[in-house]
């Protein structure tokens, strides 16, 4: 459902000459009059505690994903949606103050590309992408 919602608004919403900022936003940010903080603290928690239980991984699976290291994040990676269309994919790692806490950063103009409304449905398929392949690379065959 995630896939083909964003496949469908894509292809039938994407501006005529729509191009990247190059700035990188917050989902805040894109205009949707939505506002919080990272991914943790809403209702991805679940995907991301299973994420830090696999932290260990992730840089590999990131780059697997076609990612590209970033300087910040622990890890930090670009990873391409779309070949026309990447999200910043940030993970800092929880300590005794702090729980892990996992950051989707968008180009200023992905609302050219899609409504605002579908990048919930890109971020609910990407975190599942990543979980799965999270869960494959350490063994987890059930899933």
């Amino acid at each position: 459902f995630n896939e083909v919602m964003t496949l469908f608004d894509v292809l039938c919403w994407s501006k005529e000459g729509a191009r990247l900022s190059g700035q990188w936003v917050t989902l805040s940010c894109l205009g949707g009059g939505v506002h919080g903080g990272s991914l943790a603290s809403s209702m991805y928690r679940e995907e991301v505690a299973e994420i830090a239980r696999r932290e260990d991984r992730l840089a590999e699976v990131l780059e697997r994903m076609g990612g590209v290291r970033m300087p910040k994040g622990e890890p930090g990676y670009v990873i391409p949606v779309f070949s026309f269309l990447p999200v910043y994919v940030q993970y800092w790692r929880g300590d005794e103050e702090f729980p892990p806490q996992l950051n989707l950063l968008w180009d200023a103009n992905t609302t050219e590309f899609l409504h605002y409304e579908t990048v919930y449905y890109l971020m609910n398929f990407l975190l599942q992408r990543l979980v799965t392949l999270l869960q494959r690379a350490s063994g987890d065959q059930r899933k």
